[in-house]
Formats: C-alpha cells, structure tokens, sequence
C-alpha cells in the first residue's frame, strides 16, 4: 500500500468515526425528549382526569366512585391539601415545600423520588382527613375513592 492510500483510509475512518458518534448523539438526544414529552403528557392527561373526576363527584352528595390513576415512574407519593387544614398544623415551618403552592391555589401535589419541590395542581375543594396527607405509589398508579360531598370531594385511600 502506498502512504497516500494509508492516509486516505484513516481519513475515512475517522469521518466513518465521526458520523457514527453524531447519529448515536442525535439518538440518544431524541430518546430523552421524547421520554420528557411522554412524562409530562402522563401529568397533564392525569391532572386532567383527576380534575373532570372531582368536579363530576362533589356535586353529587353520597356519590362514590373507585378512580386509578397512571403517574410517571418518578412519582413516589401524592399529597392532598384538606381546604379546612387549621392553618396552626398548615404553615411555612411546617411543611416548607408545599406551603407556596397552597398560597397559589393548588391542593393536589405530586412528589418525585428527589423529594425536589412538587408539581402541583388546582383540583377545586376536596376533603382528605381534615388535614394535609399524603398517599404512597406503588406500581405508577394512585388508587383512590373519591366520595361526592355537595360542594366538595372527599378522598379516600385504598389499601
């Protein structure tokens, strides 16, 4: 072989190189985004059905309904804002990470793995315990009844 045909060859591999690290790249950019999409579409398409399904129950006293909802993977537990908390048991000390959403209307809060300050929602008056609470996930899914209470929803765990 002569040297020109050497160089040419390490020069083609090197581009060969090149190309292959840009498409695994792009790839590997595309996957994420498109896992991104897929999570916040699960939040909104949940927050969505979580808020058409209270509405639809605290208007109709007594009406009970069994409702599962698929979360993204990094949901660990989902907390309710009871709208007749004591403000005593409910303030900036005591729960620092919620309080701020509460202050902006939001009662429904889903919290990641990285206890990282948690997406809420504004879900109308609902009814948990009389108090702020939360429910662990398992398995992706939050398993709740909701009870109709007139002009509110009162939600319930299942075990």
């Amino acid at each position: 072989m002569r040297k020109a045909q050497v160089q040419s060859q390490v020069v083609t591999y090197l581009f060969l190189a090149l190309v292959v690290m840009a498409i695994m790249y792009f790839g590997y950019k595309g996957y994420a985004d498109m896992r991104n999409r897929d999570k916040e579409s699960t939040y909104v398409f949940t927050q969505t059905k979580m808020e058409i399904d209270i509405d639809k129950v605290r208007r109709n006293i007594g009406a009970l309904e069994v409702k599962e909802y698929n979360l993204p993977e990094e949901v660990r537990k989902v907390c309710f804002y009871d709208y007749e908390t004591p403000q005593s048991e409910f303030n900036e000390t005591t729960h620092p990470l919620y309080y701020q959403l509460v202050q902006g209307g939001e009662n429904i809060f889903f919290v990641k793995n990285d206890l990282s300050v948690p997406r809420g929602m504004k879900a109308g008056k609902i009814k948990f315990n009389n108090q702020f609470g939360c429910i662990n996930i398992t398995q992706s899914v939050l398993r709740i009844r909701l009870e109709g209470g007139g002009n509110y929803a009162i939600i319930h765990e299942l075990e």
